[in-house]
C-alpha cells in the first residue's frame, strides 16, 4: 500500500514560540477585518482567514498537549482552559449592552449563551450578545470531538474520513437549515481543525505516514464530490495552511534579525492571549467605539479617521490590558488546578 510521508526535525518539550506567533498573526489579520468593517474598507486582505488558522491551530494545541488519560481529567481543564474567563465576558457584556446600549437579551438567549451551544441553536443567537462568541460552540464542539476520536490517534486515515464525513453531514445541516451565517462561520472550520491534529501529530512525533487507501480516498471525494453538487467549494481548506507556511518558510526566513525579532516577539505576545482578544475586540472597537464617541464627544456621526483613532485607542489602552488581565487570571485558575 502506497504512504504519504512527511517527516520534520524534532521538536523540544514545552511552548513553541512560533506557534504563538502564528495566533499573533492571526488575531492582527482578524482585528484588521473586523475594524474594516467598521470604516466600510473593501475586503482584499481577507482577515477573516485568520479565524481559519485559529481552528488549525487548535487542533496542533491538543495533538501535542494532551496527554491526560481520564475524561474528567480533560474535560476538567478544558472546562477551565474555556468556561470562567468566558463567562466573565459574556456577564460584562451582557451588563454593558444593557446599560449602555439599552440592549434586552431574552432568557432563553442568555442560558444557550452560559452552556456554550448559541452557535448551534440558530444565525440569531450565534451573534446576539457579540458577533464573536460563536466561536465558543466551535471550540467546545471540536474539544468534544477529539475526545471522542482519541482511540483513533494512530490512523490518520481514518482521522481524515472522519474530518471528512462530519464536514459533510454539517455543511449539508447547517445550509438546508437556514444556518448560512454559522456555515460560513462555524462548519467551514471542521475541517481546518482536523488537518491541525494531522499538523500537531508530525510536529510531536516527527513523521507523520497517512495510507492511500479506500478510506481516504473514498471520503475525500464523497467530500468534495457531494459538496460540489450542492455548490459547495472548500476553497479555504487551502489557504490558511499556505498562509502559516509563508509566514514560517517565507515571511520570518527573509527578514533581517532586527526586523525579524521583534517583529517575532510582539506576535508571540499577542498570540498569547489571542482568545481573549478574540472575544473582546470586536463590540469594544466596534459599537462601544462609536457610542462614546456619540456621547462623550458629541460626534455625530464621526469621520472614518475618527473611528479609526477610536478603534486604535480602544485596542491599546482597553482590548490589549483587559486581554492580558483575563489571560493571568485564567493560567492562575490552571496552575491552581494543577497543584490542588
Amino acid at each position: 500500500m502506497r504512504h504519504l510521508r512527511l517527516s520534520v526535525d524534532p521538536i523540544t518539550p514545552g511552548r513553541l514560540q512560533l506557534i504563538d506567533e502564528l495566533k499573533g498573526f492571526a488575531i492582527i489579520l482578524v482585528v484588521l477585518y473586523h475594524a474594516g468593517g467598521v470604516v466600510a474598507w473593501e475586503n482584499k486582505l481577507h482577515g477573516e482567514l485568520g479565524v481559519d488558522i485559529f481552528a488549525i491551530l487548535s487542533g496542533v494545541g491538543l495533538s501535542l498537549s494532551s496527554t491526560v488519560k481520564s475524561a474528567g481529567q480533560y474535560f476538567g481543564r478544558r472546562f477551565l482552559r474555556i468556561y470562567p474567563m468566558y463567562w466573565l465576558v459574556l456577564t460584562a457584556f451582557l451588563l454593558g449592552n444593557a446599560y449602555f446600549m439599552g440592549e434586552h437579551t431574552t432568557t432563553k438567549d442568555i442560558v444557550l449563551h452560559y452552556i456554550g451551544i448559541h452557535a448551534f441553536w440558530s444565525d440569531t443567537y450565534a451573534v446576539s450578545i457579540n458577533d464573536s462568541f460563536w466561536f465558543i460552540t466551535f471550540i467546545i464542539f471540536v474539544y468534544t470531538v477529539y475526545w471522542l476520536i482519541k482511540p483513533l490517534w494512530n490512523r490518520p486515515d481514518w482521522i481524515i474520513a472522519i474530518g471528512s464525513i462530519l464536514t459533510l453531514v454539517m455543511s449539508l445541516t447547517f445550509l438546508y437549515g437556514g444556518h448560512a451565517l454559522m456555515f460560513g462561520h462555524l462548519v467551514t472550520r471542521v475541517p481546518q481543525f482536523f488537518i491541525g491534529l494531522l499538523i500537531g501529530q508530525l510536529i510531536r512525533n516527527g513523521r507523520l505516514e497517512i495510507p492511500l487507501n479506500v478510506t481516504v480516498c473514498l471520503s475525500v471525494f464523497i467530500l468534495l464530490y457531494v459538496a460540489y453538487l450542492n455548490s459547495i467549494i472548500y476553497y479555504i481548506i487551502v489557504l490558511a495552511p499556505v498562509m502559516m507556511g509563508l509566514y514560517a518558510f517565507a515571511f520570518k526566513p527573509i527578514l533581517p534579525v532586527f526586523i525579524a525579532g521583534p517583529v517575532g516577539k510582539i506576535f508571540a505576545f499577542l498570540g498569547r492571549y489571542s482568545l481573549e482578544i478574540f472575544l473582546i475586540h470586536q463590540p469594544l472597537i466596534r459599537h462601544y467605539n462609536l457610542h462614546f464617541q456619540y456621547t462623550w464627544f458629541k460626534i455625530t456621526p464621526p469621520t472614518i479617521h475618527q473611528m479609526i483613532i477610536g478603534m486604535v485607542i480602544w485596542f491599546i489602552v482597553v482590548v490589549i490590558p483587559l486581554s492580558v488581565g483575563l489571560g493571568k487570571l485564567q493560567q492562575w485558575m490552571l496552575s491552581s488546578k494543577k497543584t490542588a
